[in-house]
């Protein structure tokens, strides 16, 4: 016999982020539709240095279309951050679809999207606006990977992790209008795009029972593995066509101390003219500590610690190094910084109360990052130094479909763009962010 447990959940969810005393963006969601399983998400702002001062948006996921796994999406907004600035001025309509790899041994997977994004201006005068911020472009991207020995597997039940898949990816982006003083001055974000990329990628992954990351108690997967994937192609920007070569190696796995690991290492470049060029190169540490308790109390601890370095050589059309990044700070407004150099690190310390109230649990956490930036064809002396400070709250109850909720307060004492020294973030469903596949579509080898 076989018997079903389940329980159910509140299907609706939603956050909220409190960007000024002037400013108020919200989102609702429902992911389980009518009992369909599929979901609606509503998005709003309000802003009163906005023209107007109200912005809108839908987004509707057709999950496992006619039992085939596909996951269909497709929505609309009119307060996207613009890529430029990070002003809330971009209109984008989209659609997008996303066969994912449901088990080890499913033989494809893979995505696309079709999209069609444009700027209105909603904050400053008109003249600059067109000198420096609009845009309008489309998008056109797809790819598909096969795993290699997938059917001969699940005839023989291997009991091999190791996973070999073969892919490709193509990508056409077309600008129809940029700003003005980039119509004859080059920049890499307004630059069309066509590329056709291949890739072998070989990896083995396994998953292991923690907790206390985000879900307090719960169970949570962390992978323990590595992923090694060699990629080229044919790329056409800005009117030069060059062939491209990358290699990414990631590995992660617990120490005999049980503290976890994940170090990443990546490289890519160009060849044209006999002489490689936009040479790119990464290397990224991430660690968290054993759970320890605090003697006396119920209160446990764990503390997360990453850094990075990052390094561009010889760019000619490549995308320069960003302080808005993963591997920087990625609260930071978006900017058009031409650094080569960038040099990473950051701390986080959480405290878990293991006891509950009204069904809450709760974990406060202190963090701060710094960053340091070297501009192109600058010494190293002459780099800039950006930092961010900040404390925090988690809390989780098992009984809502929120999952894990986060209010997050940041501080920053050098801001840029329109930023405020304070900011002020709420955001749920926190997950434990490694708990992905290390499979990808091919692409470019991510320094940003």
């Amino acid at each position: 016999d076989i018997t079903i447990r389940w329980k159910g959940l509140f299907p609706i969810g939603g956050s909220a982020e409190v960007g000024s005393l002037k400013t108020i963006s919200l989102e609702v969601n429902n992911d389980n539709l009518f009992g369909s399983g599929d979901r609606i998400q509503f998005r709003g702002l309000y802003d009163l240095d906005r023209r107007p001062d109200f912005g809108s948006g839908f987004e509707y996921i057709k999950r496992n279309m006619g039992g085939s796994f596909l996951n269909l999406m497709f929505g609309y907004q009119t307060h996207a951050p613009a890529f430029n600035s990070g002003r809330r001025e971009e209109k984008a309509l989209y659609v997008r679809g996303e066969l994912p790899l449901v088990s080890p041994y499913h033989s494809w997977t893979g995505g696309f999207e079709l999209s069609e994004r444009h700027t209105e201006n909603g904050y400053i005068n008109d003249s600059l606006y067109n000198v420096d911020f609009k845009y309008q472009y489309r998008n056109l991207d797809g790819w598909l990977a096969h795993n290699l020995g997938a059917r001969k597997q699940l005839k023989k039940n291997f009991n091999s992790r190791l996973k070999k898949f073969i892919g490709v990816r193509g990508v056409q982006r077309l600008f129809n209008d940029i700003p003005d003083q980039f119509k004859t001055t080059y920049n890499f974000y307004y630059s069309n795009l066509e590329a056709v990329l291949g890739a072998f990628t070989i990896f083995q992954q396994d998953y292991y029972h923690t907790n206390f990351l985000y879900g307090f108690g719960r169970n949570e997967d962390v992978p323990e593995g590595f992923s090694m994937t060699v990629l080229g192609g044919w790329v056409k920007r800005n009117e030069v066509e060059r062939p491209y070569a990358g290699f990414e190696y990631q590995r992660n796995y617990f120490s005999d101390s049980k503290n976890y690991v994940n170090y990443i290492i990546r490289f890519g470049t160009y060849f044209n003219q006999k002489r490689f060029e936009d040479i790119s190169g990464l290397s990224s540490i991430e660690y968290f500590t054993r759970l320890r308790k605090i003697s006396g109390s119920n209160w446990h601890t764990r503390h997360f610690l990453s850094g990075s370095i990052t390094q561009q050589v010889k760019t000619v059309l490549n995308e320069p190094l960003r302080l808005t990044s993963i591997f920087g700070i990625p609260e930071f407004r978006n900017e058009l910084t031409r650094a080569s150099t960038r040099i990473s690190a950051s701390c986080e310390s959480v405290f878990y109360n293991t006891q509950k109230k009204y069904g809450f649990s709760f974990a406060p956490f202190v963090f701060s990052n710094i960053t340091y930036l070297k501009s192109i064809g600058e010494g190293f002396d002459k780099g800039d130094i950006f930092t961010s400070l900040g404390t925090g709250v988690r809390t989780r109850n098992e009984n809502l479909v929120f999952g894990t909720m986060e209010i997050k307060i940041f501080y920053y004492p050098r801001t840029t763009d329109r930023m405020t020294a304070w900011n002020l973030t709420f955001n749920t469903g926190l997950r434990f962010k490694y708990n992905s596949q290390l499979l990808k579509r091919p692409d470019f080898v991510q320094v940003n």
